[in-house]
């Protein structure tokens, strides 16, 4: 009873109400090769993203990053990248859901809470290092781009390539 509860809540409190209908998320390597995903893939991953399902959201990051089965758009890939590097902490679903539920069902919304939390992406961090340096989509920042590599070296071998690569030339 409790976990058909939460899910009528969180479809109540979810902007991404409407994306219930998902198919399942199955991203492939071929699919990441091709040139441009088919319009049904860019649906699914937007339809998963909205989902907070990271993922899917940093594919779509990396394609809109450079334009494959939808337009180039650096900035918007950037925030996207940002959005995954810093994860969510479940604050959003607890605002969305306070008062709407009693304390025991949801120990004070923080069990709903947690089931939607997003750790920081890894991969999310290195991509936008990368961005920041070359100063796609944005400004150049080294100083951010060296807080990105330091989050996500214990967690991405490339990260650590490029912290130790910026820190030797002295950036």
């Amino acid at each position: 009873m409790r976990a058909f509860v939460f899910m009528a809540v969180l479809l109540a409190a979810s902007p991404a109400a409407a994306q219930l209908n998902c198919k399942p998320f199955a991203w492939t390597n071929e699919k990441t090769a091709a040139p441009a995903p088919a319009p049904e893939d860019i649906a699914l991953l937007k339809c998963w993203a909205a989902w907070k399902n990271a993922d899917a959201g940093y594919m779509l990051a990396m394609l809109t990053r450079f334009g494959r089965g939808v337009p180039a758009d650096p900035a918007a890939a950037r925030e996207m990248l940002k959005s995954l590097a810093k994860g969510t902490d479940g604050d959003e679903f607890k605002a969305a859901i306070s008062g709407r539920t009693r304390a025991y069902a949801f120990n004070g919304a923080d069990q709903g809470a947690r089931l939607v939390m997003v750790p920081p992406y890894p991969a999310a961090m290195r991509e936008l290092a990368k961005m920041e340096l070359l100063g796609e989509g944005g400004p150049v920042d080294v100083a951010a781009a060296n807080q990105s590599l330091k989050a996500a070296k214990g967690k991405d071998q490339e990260a650590a390539i490029l912290l130790k690569s910026l820190d030797q030339k002295g950036l």
